[in-house]
């Protein structure tokens, strides 16, 4: 696959490790003398574990020799006690050699259940060229508390949006995250057809970003008070890069998530509503 644009800025390691889709492109040229830390840090990281099911703390397996040496002291960038001078020659001699990297994360839980990562050093850049268990296992497991607001089509949708973007597809991610909009919209036009107020005319000439505002009665609050998301997929889809569209990926995922979230507060909130006035309805006529 074509790597992509290579950026100015590495990201924090736990966004490497969390978040980072595959092959793009970072300048390691303004770190050092802290690529070596970087490229191996011990820890701690919340990381989804798919073996406990849950979110758990990682750190660098006791097993893993990928680094070939053993670092005193904390290893992230800006620890002012890393600056070991013989630790900086050899960051400064790794760094100039293009290498194949492989890192490995164990659950403090578990520590046979194991994060893999898989990085690329070819001259001045860094290359995340492969994970696993993948990113979207990882991110896929915090899509089953939606169940009830979207149906299996909506989640596989969902799922390829998650996907794509951990491969680096920007432009495909943003199609499936439209789709789910869409999708919200479109079970709210339905409810509200039965409102003898609609006016269905008015709406099936309106752009997307109107019919938003004009369903806000039966649309989650956060979609309608940025019904601007819909508007920056769109944007997405037909005129920003590849690299913008991984960019901007994260805000919009978790407005969805957020959009989502709020649905099943609100469904969760109509339900007890009914069993209320179910139970008030019983012991008024039980007393009577």
């Amino acid at each position: 696959m074509e790597t992509e644009k290579t950026e100015s800025k590495l990201p924090p390691s736990a966004e490497l490790f969390s978040k980072t889709g595959l092959y793009k492109q970072f300048s390691i040229a303004d770190i050092d003398p802290y690529l070596f830390g970087y490229l191996f840090p011990n820890g701690p990281f919340d990381l989804y574990c798919l073996g406990c099911k849950q979110m758990s703390i990682f750190r660098k397996a006791k097993d893993d020799k990928s680094d070939g040496m053993t670092v005193r002291g904390p290893r992230d960038p800006g620890s002012p006690t890393f600056a070991d001078s013989i630790i900086k020659k050899k960051e400064k001699e790794f760094k100039h050699e293009d290498r194949d990297i492989t890192i490995e994360l164990a659950c403090s839980r578990n520590t046979t259940h194991r994060i893999k990562y898989f990085l690329r050093i070819q001259s001045d850049t860094l290359i995340k060229i492969g994970q696993y268990p993948s990113l979207a296992d990882l991110q896929l497991q915090g899509l089953d508390k939606y169940d009830g607001v979207l149906d299996e089509p909506q989640r596989k949708e969902f799922a390829r949006a998650i996907g794509l973007h951990a491969h680096g597809i920007g432009i495909g991610a943003f199609v499936y995250l439209r789709r789910i909009i869409e999708n919200l919209i479109e079970d709210a036009h339905q409810n509200a057809l039965g409102d003898p107020t609609w006016n269905e005319a008015v709406y099936q000439n309106g752009k997307t970003e109107e019919c938003i505002k004009l369903l806000k009665s039966h649309l989650p609050e956060l979609l309608v008070s940025n019904a601007g998301m819909y508007a920056i997929l769109s944007k997405g889809i037909h005129s920003l890069t590849e690299q913008e569209c991984l960019e901007y990926f994260d805000t919009i995922k978790v407005g969805i998530e957020l959009i989502l979230d709020e649905k099943i507060e609100i469904e969760h909130k109509e339900q007890h509503k009914k069993q209320l006035t179910g139970e008030i309805a019983r012991i008024h006529t039980k007393l009577k």
